[in-house]
C-alpha cells in the first residue's frame, strides 16, 4: 500500500525539467550505442527543443518510446516512465 501512495504522490508531484532532462538522457542512454545518425539527430534536436522551448516533454518522451518498441527494449516499455 505505501508503494502505491508513492506513486500517486510522485504522479501529482510538480515536474521539475532539470530531474526530467536528467530522467531522459538516462534512458536515451539505452539508445546511443545502437541508433543511426537519423535517430540521433532526431533526438538531440527534440531534446534541445524540450531545454529551451517547450514546457511539455510529450514529443520527446514519445519519441522515446517508439525507439523503445522499435529495438524491442521490454524493460522501457514495461515502465512506468511512459506511462505517467
Amino acid at each position: 500500500m505505501i508503494f502505491y501512495n508513492m506513486i500517486e504522490k510522485s504522479i501529482d508531484a510538480e515536474l521539475i525539467k532539470g530531474n526530467d532532462i536528467n530522467a531522459i538522457q538516462h534512458i536515451w542512454g539505452y539508445f546511443k550505442d545502437i541508433a543511426n545518425d537519423k535517430e540521433r539527430e532526431t533526438y538531440y534536436k527534440k531534446l534541445e527543443r524540450y531545454e529551451n522551448l517547450y514546457s511539455s516533454n510529450k514529443p520527446i518522451k514519445e519519441y522515446l518510446l517508439e525507439l523503445s518498441v522499435k529495438y524491442d527494449m521490454e524493460y522501457l516499455i514495461k515502465s512506468l516512465y511512459f506511462y505517467i
